[in-house]
This record gives C-alpha cells, sequence and structure tokens, in this order.
C-alpha cells in the first residue's frame, strides 16, 4: 500500500474478503467522538492505544451456509465447544492479516481477558439503535444481525460518525419494552427459587416482536443453533445437506 490510506483502499478489500465467507457486515467508524461511559470500553482502548478508526464486524443469516461449509471441510469442528466462534476468529483473523496492518482484534465472544461493550458500540457507532428491549435493532436487518469482531485501527481515515436512528414504531418499543420486563422478573424468580422460569423460545419470541427485518429472519435451525448451542443441531443440518 502507498500513500496515504484511505477508507477505500484499507477497508474495502478486508470486507469483500469477509463477504465471501458470510460476515456481510463492516461497519467503520471514528473512535475518538464516542462518548461510552464503560469500564470494559476504557480497558479496550488501553490494549489499542491511539488507534482512530473502528470497525465492527457481523453477519445476517447469510453466514449460515458459508459456516456449514466450513465444517464440512473441518471434520474436527464437533471436538470443539465453540465451533462458530472458531470459524469467525479464523477467517476474521485472516482478513486481517491480509489487509488491514497494525489492526487491533478484539473478539465479541470473549468474556475472560477482556469483554466488548458490543450493545454499547453498536448504538454509539450508529450501527444498530439499542431498543428498549435489549436488542440492537439495524434499519435493513432488525433485530436479525450478530456481531462477532470489533477491530481497532491506526490510521484516521476521515470516517463521519454518524447516529444510530430507531427504526421501530413507538409502539413497538413500548410493548418490546413491557415483556422484556415481564421475562426479566420471570427469570429473577427462577433464580430465586420460584417455579418460574424462562426458555430460549420465551426471548425469540421477544425477538420477533419487531417488524423491521422480518425477511432477514434467521432459519429455524439457526436460530435454535444460535440460541442453544446445541451441535446436534449442526449434525442434523450436515446430514441434510449429504443427503442422508
Amino acid at each position: 500500500m502507498t500513500g496515504k490510506p484511505t477508507a477505500m483502499t484499507m477497508i474495502t478489500p478486508f470486507q469483500m474478503q469477509l463477504r465471501a465467507h458470510g460476515f456481510d457486515i463492516v461497519h467503520p467508524f471514528p473512535l475518538q467522538p464516542l462518548s461510552i461511559d464503560n469500564p470494559h470500553f476504557a480497558r479496550l482502548a488501553s490494549r489499542f492505544g491511539d488507534a482512530r478508526t473502528g470497525l465492527l464486524v457481523g453477519n445476517t443469516r447469510a453466514l449460515w451456509v458459508h459456516f456449514l461449509e466450513w465444517l464440512e471441510a473441518n471434520p474436527a469442528w464437533s471436538s470443539s465447544d465453540h465451533p462458530l466462534d472458531d470459524y469467525a476468529q479464523q477467517v476474521i483473523t485472516q482478513a486481517a492479516a491480509d489487509h488491514l496492518p497494525g489492526a487491533h482484534l478484539f473478539w465479541t465472544h470473549e468474556i475472560h481477558d477482556y469483554i466488548v461493550p458490543v450493545q454499547r458500540l453498536c448504538h454509539e457507532s450508529g450501527l444498530a439503535y439499542l431498543s428498549r428491549g435489549r436488542f440492537n435493532v439495524h434499519q435493513e436487518y432488525g433485530p436479525w444481525f450478530g456481531m462477532r469482531a470489533f477491530v481497532a485501527l491506526p490510521p484516521d481515515l476521515g470516517i463521519p460518525l454518524v447516529p444510530a436512528v430507531n427504526p421501530s414504531a413507538p409502539a413497538i418499543e413500548d410493548l418490546v419494552a413491557a415483556r422484556f420486563d415481564a421475562l426479566r422478573a420471570r427469570a429473577s424468580d427462577g433464580l430465586n427459587g420460584k417455579h418460574i422460569r424462562t426458555t430460549w423460545e420465551d426471548w425469540l419470541k421477544l425477538r420477533d416482536l419487531y417488524e423491521v427485518g422480518r425477511r432477514h429472519r434467521y432459519t429455524p435451525p439457526q436460530v435454535r443453533y444460535h440460541y442453544t448451542k446445541d451441535q446436534t443441531v449442526l449434525e442434523a443440518e450436515l446430514a441434510r445437506q449429504a443427503g442422508v
């Protein structure tokens, strides 16, 4: 790379490589204007120093077919507790090595070494509005997307910060907030020993209240796997593809 790096020269090749593997969300934003009052972000900032540009990397339902192809090509996946995290880390690390010199990579699935406050980052970077149901809601995809990595880049690429806009009607937000509070109360009662519990299907129904992005809803196997991490879902999908 010669001359001063630009958003086009740095991010577009990275974006194209990721899209070929099912990671179809790459959202650039400037790091300096962020006002995230979160100790987790402060800890991340201490790791990436004077980096000026951030990227959020994620996916819509487009990921699923590519992930299944990777599973077929890597039979050892069944020995991993989190093969989707392994896939994301492998693909994104390689794309960054190929196209983003000096990049600092942080994984949204990490909980021990650090924590990425990904919902706040999505909101404050302008990617997707953080709703009263505690879901980030994208203007096109609704709540049907997942975030995999936060990347900090050294140069300032001149990208403007655009605020997130709530794509949901106020009535939807009111309904979602009421259902969220009810589910949280039920979950609290369950933790306190009462015979009340919530299931992943209950939380799925909350997500389904959003009207925006419905055509991007995950397939039933993808939904089940994302909520449960049940690897029999993956085995069944591979068997179906093999015609077994």
